[in-house]
């Protein structure tokens, strides 16, 4: 497995989807990537650390799976245009993902 350490801040891509042998985003991996619009995180992904999509202006929707097992602190931080979320567990599992970020 691999880590995801940084998404090209001036790539020119709305959509995203990390690829399916990645088992982590790396702290500020996304940090201020404007241009992306959607992201999608595939099955095995464990760990999303802090401020992976921090000031990501124009994100609006993003999919987690349920294989991830930690949330970082900040990690949707001045994402301000983010309107949806789709996590593909359990209410129970994001809740417990969510507790404390």
């Amino acid at each position: 497995m691999s880590a995801l350490i940084q998404y090209p801040t001036n790539k020119q891509d709305e959509s995203y989807v990390v690829p399916a042998n990645t088992s982590a985003i790396r702290i500020d991996a996304f940090y201020n990537c404007n241009n992306l619009v959607e992201v999608t995180l595939q099955k095995g992904i464990t760990n999303i650390e802090a401020g992976v999509f921090y000031d990501c202006d124009n994100l609006k929707t993003i999919t987690i799976p349920d294989t991830v097992t930690s949330i970082g602190n900040y990690v949707f931080y001045g994402s301000n245009a983010l309107e949806t979320i789709h996590y593909k567990g359990e209410r129970a599992q994001w809740e417990a993902l969510i507790d404390g970020v």
